[in-house]
């Protein structure tokens, strides 16, 4: 049987908040940080969290919070079962797991667009999702407002702040927050995400053909917001492992790609804009002077100096534009990038590789920015392959699983399976994921993003006594 809390349809409850947690059978890596850096964590539950969170724990079980979109009941009561077994497939050579923790069903919801929408809505507007989410009585819309702002409070919410690589927390508002505020639907959704802070909070919206979301890890832990996952509607195989993988700090693999006329395969040496020397000494630091290093003692304890966990963060920050490529980019010809130090080396000299982003724009010569489009041989549906050229000024090369750019890198399986973190699309007539593995290399980098403080703040089920 699985374990953990489950809600009544259409109730939240709002976790108790780790800042004020006297027990230490329930504290996070963050409410033990807390506790330390004001001088009230007492010699056990000291001990308590020197145990559990001065180096990286060998398991992490994470409870999933499910908020449904006006969804029926039927669908609110079966759909996450439905998601528990691949979502677990995936991440188990992680040595992580997920189960459902709690759901709630917002009836008639006024905030429904995703983590990129942009209609504004008053606080005023706003009041009857937020009396589902707080699970109240409470009809009086200020009461309400007062309500939400004093769990977040007790929860050690301060005023966001901006870091300089532009890790954005959407924060409390510079002025003064009022039922006439006007919040994005994600203004609110963020605050609902740090009210279960313990959880990491799945959004499902009725939205189908848009794209679902997935929040990197950020800067910081004591923003009014925290990062989730959006669905963007219920289907069989959903998003949700993909999404994961950005929650722990996985890019695509098709990487920081804007679709433009003219756009070529060169690896964008643009997304390195704003870090500097600090940065990659804290890179370094990490990962080791060749940047070799795999993660899997590297942590920041619950009782070091903020300046060791701001260099943890830019390292994080940096080591996900900038690790993982050797195997996603080629040279000319080709070739293979041989190792992270000569990817490094390359993108800070401008001579950027390439990347394996083979699919081409309608206008000649450009690329769209996708690694492999679904191109069957005959009446092959299963079967993937990548394109490259156009039998014109460039050779057309027809690769496949086995071809060693793309062997174990993108395409797996006899060239019918893809990385879980491509635009790639798969053969799902069958119900079966095929769109789920990654190279060890991106394993290496969920493993440094699960243990970012924005991540910490989530409890590991696997550690509680």
């Amino acid at each position: 049987m699985q374990k953990g809390l489950f809600l009544l349809l259409g109730v939240l409850a709002c976790s108790t908040s780790p800042e004020s947690e006297s027990s230490g059978e329930h504290w996070t890596w963050v409410s033990c940080r807390q506790a330390h850096s004001s001088g009230t964590l007492d010699p056990a539950d000291r001990a308590h969290c020197t145990t559990k969170y001065s180096a990286p724990a060998p398991t992490q079980r994470y409870g999933l919070h499910w908020v449904f979109l006006g969804h029926d009941e039927e669908t609110v009561a079966t759909y996450p079962e439905t998601q528990m077994t691949d979502l677990n497939a995936v991440f188990e050579d992680n040595n992580m797991s997920f189960f459902i923790h709690s759901r709630v069903r917002i009836v008639h919801p006024v905030a429904v667009e995703g983590a990129t929408g942009e209609t504004m809505h008053s606080v005023t507007d706003l009041i009857g999702d937020m009396r589902q989410y707080l699970a109240t009585d409470e009809t009086d819309p200020q009461t309400v407002l007062d309500l939400m702002l004093a769990r977040l409070t007790a929860l050690g919410v301060t005023s966001a702040g901006v870091s300089k690589n532009g890790e954005k927390g959407v924060g409390l508002q510079p002025t003064e927050l009022t039922l006439d505020s006007q919040w994005r639907a994600a203004d609110l959704h963020g605050r609902v995400a740090r009210l279960n802070n313990r959880l990491i909070t799945v959004v499902v919206r009725q939205a189908q053909g848009e794209k679902s979301w997935g929040h990197f890890p950020r800067e910081g832990y004591t923003d009014p917001t925290a990062g989730l996952i959006y669905l963007a509607s219920v289907t069989p195989l959903s998003a949700l492992p993909h999404e994961t993988g950005h929650y722990f700090g996985l890019p695509h693999t098709h990487g920081f790609w804007k679709r433009k006329p003219g756009a070529t395969q060169s690896w964008q040496s643009g997304s390195l804009g704003g870090f500097d020397e600090t940065d990659w000494d804290a890179l370094k630091a990490v990962a080791g002077p060749d940047y070799s290093g795999t993660f899997h003692d590297t942590y920041v304890a619950f009782d070091q100096s903020e300046a060791d966990v701001s260099a943890f963060e830019q390292a994080q920050f940096l080591a996900r534009r900038v690790l993982g490529w050797t195997e996603l980019t080629y040279l000319e010809g080709f070739q293979p990038v041989a190792s992270d130090a000569e990817f490094v080396a390359l993108v800070r000299a401008g001579t950027p590789p390439l990347m394996k982003n083979f699919v081409r724009e309608s206008e000649p010569g450009s690329f769209t920015g996708n690694n492999c489009g679904k191109s069957y041989t005959g009446s092959d549906q299963t079967t993937l392959r990548c394109k490259y050229g156009d039998d014109g000024e460039d050779p057309l090369h027809v690769l496949y699983g086995q071809d060693a750019i793309l062997l174990g890198t993108l395409l797996f399986a006899d060239s019918t399976e893809a990385n879980l973190m491509s635009y790639i699309s798969t053969d799902t007539s069958d119900g079966i994921r095929r769109k789920k593995h990654m190279t060890q290399r991106q394993r290496d980098l969920i493993r440094l993003g699960s243990r970012m403080p924005s991540r910490l703040r989530l409890q590991n089920y696997d550690l509680l006594d």
